[in-house]
């Protein structure tokens, strides 16, 4: 529960908080922190408690038990800095705090080429390289997520910042209204006498 819990908030927190509602955030947070560090923290607790499956290895085992505490520590470090405030910092461990929840999802594509060839389930070094795949593909992708260049800076070049913008109508309209008549009547006196033509060229 705590897993589809997190799997179905944390894309909405993500989208929706940072466009349309704070509150959202926090509320979706309160949730999403405790069932976050459950599936993380049980997940360490049935690597030491239980005996490995048939398919698995000690490879394996590592790999859980790694990708477990950092999963913890990423929501822990995230819970921190939206404590302190500092929301960059909690976005960016909570995506990768999500992104190793998710490795579940990721490893049955991992594994499904294996099983497709073969016909049989992976085992021994082969699946613990396959299983430990799906949690470095979701960091790599979470990473890039994160250090990815801000589309902002890229459409305020081509049209321009807002600052610009508000500048340039204010000096357009701190001009004297006798001015800008003036500018306007010599504008269509302008066109009117290209539409008319010189006497010359008729």
């Amino acid at each position: 529960m705590g897993s589809a819990r997190v799997a179905a908030l944390r894309p909405s927190e993500v989208v929706i908080g940072r466009r349309v509602a704070p509150p959202f955030v926090r509320c979706a947070g309160r949730v999403l922190v405790p069932c976050g560090l459950t599936v993380a923290l049980s997940g360490l607790w049935m690597t030491f408690a239980y005996d490995l499956p048939a398919h698995d290895n000690d490879v394996l085992a590592v790999g859980r038990l790694v990708f477990g505490s950092v999963m913890a520590v990423s929501i822990v470090l995230g819970l921190a800095g939206a404590l302190r405030r500092h929301f960059a910092q909690h976005r960016r461990w909570m995506v990768r705090g999500y992104a190793i929840g998710l490795g579940a999802g990721t490893q049955a594509f991992t594994n499904a080429p294996y099983l497709l060839a073969t016909g049989e389930q992976p085992d021994g070094n082969v699946r613990a390289g396959l299983v430990i795949a799906g949690w470095v593909i979701n960091l790599a992708v979470a990473e890039w997520y994160l250090r990815r260049p801000a589309r902002t800076t890229r459409s305020r070049r081509e049209s321009g910042s807002p600052s610009e913008v508000a500048v340039t109508r204010g000096a357009v309209a701190s001009r004297p209204v006798w001015r800008r008549r003036s500018r306007a009547n010599h504008c269509r006196s302008a066109s009117s006498a290209r539409g008319r033509g010189t006497p010359g060229s008729r």
